[in-house]
């Protein structure tokens, strides 16, 4: 198998076989109908401490593929790093504009959002994923937070536009340029150039075995957190 083929039937098994980027399967958004304001609430700021830690998870997995001498990789993640640090948002970060824009939206505030239960474990697990000393597995797992990206993202902003219509609002233009940023040019570009700069460095059967192998962590990790959330939530 090529490893575009790969990356392909990954990208399939992603939508087919987990539950947390699936609008027909994913939990919280099967109960969207159902959830209260402070439930909402309750769910997207803990979903705020995803995207804070994202730097952190970047910042791992570079780390990892520069001590390979996985020169390719390491330059796109440190590009990718940057920008969620600000380099194409005036020095605002991905997080603030998402924490800032829905203070604006709908009057929450989660600039100081507690860890609870499920997304501590989440947190902790994905650390732990992207803090392994092996490029290729890591590589995969920092792929699948990219192209998992886009479909979460759909998630997660119908749960944002059903809060803003509770508080009779709509998208402030800082969280609409924060979705539209993310889903229209950020992330596709993210998922497209990481695939680019992995091609060079997964070429055996072994780098193949273990990319796939941090892929379907990251995601079996993502599945967990979304079941955890709407527990705890609801």
């Amino acid at each position: 198998m090529s490893f575009l083929d790969l990356t392909k039937m990954l990208n399939k098994s992603m939508m087919d076989d987990y539950v947390s980027v699936s609008k027909s399967r994913n939990p919280v958004f099967l109960s969207k109908d159902k959830l209260s304001f402070d439930q909402l609430t309750y769910l997207l700021g803990q979903y705020t401490l995803f995207t804070k830690n994202i730097v952190h998870f970047l910042y791992a997995a570079k780390n990892t593929a520069r001590m390979a001498k996985w020169k390719a990789v390491d330059a796109e993640l440190t590009r990718n790093l940057g920008e969620e640090l600000g380099t194409e948002t005036d020095c605002i970060t991905h997080n603030n504009m998402l924490i800032l824009g829905i203070k604006e939206t709908a009057g929450a505030d989660f600039s100081q959002v507690i860890q609870e239960s499920a997304t501590r474990t989440f947190i902790e697990s994905m650390s732990r994923i992207m803090r392994t000393n092996n490029a290729a597995y890591v590589s995969g797992a920092a792929y699948a937070m990219e192209s998992s990206a886009i479909p979460e993202l759909r998630i997660v902003i119908e749960l944002v536009k059903i809060l803003a219509v509770m508080k009779s609002s709509v998208l402030s233009p800082r969280l609409q340029k924060f979705f539209d940023g993310h889903l229209n040019v950020w992330e596709e570009a993210h998922e497209s150039y990481l695939k680019e700069a992995c091609t060079p460095y997964v070429k055996s059967n072994e780098e193949e075995k273990d990319f796939e192998q941090g892929f379907r962590d990251v995601m079996k990790t993502m599945d967990a957190w979304w079941i955890g959330l709407r527990k705890e939530a609801i």
